[in-house]
């Protein structure tokens, strides 16, 4: 037999792969319990690769009682750093003379924290068309109250030509192209109820509409249909024929402000509500779904103030939010927001410069009206990257506070979705 001679590096190489691979393992049952009850209990393992020691990972269960068909159980969630056995207890299984249990064995990562709402998320995107915009194409995605159907995996968290494009997260580039998300592609809406009202979601500058997945997955999960628009000044973006599009960089006016960019978001969104009207009479998923006299609007950043812009000039909106962003427009500033609207804040202080016009708006709002402000956060906490980032790179990019003193992107993401949910009933 040949000796195989390695060097140093090689060595180092096939050490640390070992080293990866024996650190994870596969989803699995540790062990099904039959309780005196005839209930059972199920315990569950697995572990991924340190990279993903952060985030959480999905635990999908399906259920049969002959083998043959299969429905969804429950899908678990734990964090990657456990500190207790994951156990499920199946109370229905009483019910059945014979019960049989699967998992999946991948690893579905993700670092979103689950939705909290009584309904299942399904997703899918279109490729909007504006034919009197010299024929203009951008990309929308709807989260919507789903039916959970065996064997249907998540969608990938982003379309994976982001992370490759090296401009968004390129430290984190191998982790986010493994991400997966809660949403089910293409899963039948649910039908408990004839209609569900409906919230635009604008991002950030310059960002992708699924900058906060956390937000819309959750919205949905609690009977609202999320569109999130790819505007003209996203980065990136991907049709469904594989085209990568560049986005405009952000327009100015004459005092270095981004009104040209705000008004170019809330034409898009017009252009959504109109086509809201055409996918209630024909889509295949929403049609005939749609609840048209209760829509509302929110967004991060640039797209928080395209949401009060919206909800200013749109009468079908009737409800907003803004996360963290400033208002701009000189015409919300003078006349306000005569619908509901909610005002998310980081923790820093007001006004945080001589631009934030947030408390000035919050005084001119004329009904329901919430101010929030969120403690120990940076503008960054209330999007992806408090989700993504290391603690530590986080503070460092967004000028949080350290991580022992920081509220952490989960904490962040529970208190915005739980306000958010809340004044969401205005519509």
């Amino acid at each position: 037999m040949k000796k195989l001679n390695l060097c140093p590096p090689v060595l180092l190489t096939l050490l640390a792969l070992t080293q990866s691979l024996a650190a994870q393992t596969v989803h699995q049952f540790s062990r099904i319990t039959a309780l005196p009850d005839k209930t059972i209990s199920l315990s569950l393992t697995g572990s991924v690769e340190s990279i993903f020691a952060q985030y959480f990972d999905q635990y999908v269960i399906e259920a049969s009682t002959n083998l043959i068909d299969w429905f969804p159980l429950v899908t678990l969630q734990q964090t990657n750093q456990p500190t207790e056995i994951l156990t499920y207890h199946d109370k229905a299984a009483a019910q059945f003379p014979q019960r049989y249990y699967r998992t999946l064995t991948n690893q579905l990562i993700t670092p979103l924290p689950q939705p909290t709402g009584p309904y299942a998320v399904g997703t899918f995107s279109r490729l909007l068309t504006v034919p009197w915009q010299a024929n203009r194409q951008f990309m929308v995605t709807f989260w919507y109250p789903a039916i959970a159907q065996a064997g249907l995996l998540p969608t990938p968290y982003m379309d994976r030509e982001l992370p490759e494009s090296g401009k968004i997260f390129p430290r984190y580039r191998d982790q986010v192209l493994k991400f997966l998300s809660h949403s089910l592609p293409n899963a039948p809406i649910a039908t408990n109820q004839l209609k569900y009202p409906i919230v635009l979601y604008s991002p950030s500058g310059g960002a992708h509409r699924r900058d906060s997945p956390d937000k819309t997955e959750e919205l949905a999960s609690q009977g609202y249909i999320v569109v999130g628009l790819d505007h003209r000044d996203t980065f990136l973006s991907v049709f469904p024929d594989g085209t990568v599009v560049s986005g405009e960089r952000i327009k100015v006016n004459s005092d270095n402000l981004p009104i040209p960019t705000l008004q170019d978001r809330v034409q898009d969104e017009g252009l959504v509500l109109d086509e809201l009207d055409r996918l209630n009479g024909t889509d295949p998923v929403l049609g005939g779904r749609l609840d048209l006299d209760k829509i509302g609007a929110f967004g991060w950043s640039l797209g928080g103030a395209a949401a009060a812009e919206l909800c200013r000039t749109h009468l079908r909106c009737r409800a907003g939010a803004n996360m963290d962003g400033f208002f701009l427009s000189p015409e919300v500033l003078q006349q306000g927001v005569t619908k509901p609207f909610m005002i998310l804040r980081a923790g820093n202080a007001d006004p945080a410069s001589g631009t934030d016009d947030r408390k000035k708006v919050f005084e001119r709002l004329e009904a329901n009206a919430y101010w929030v402000k969120l403690t120990d956060t940076a503008h960054l906490s209330f999007g992806e990257p408090s989700l993504v980032l290391d603690p530590v790179v986080f503070q460092q990019s967004a000028g949080a506070p350290p991580p022992n003193q920081q509220t952490s992107g989960v904490r962040t993401s529970q208190i915005a979705r739980a306000n958010w949910s809340r004044s969401s009933t205005s519509i």
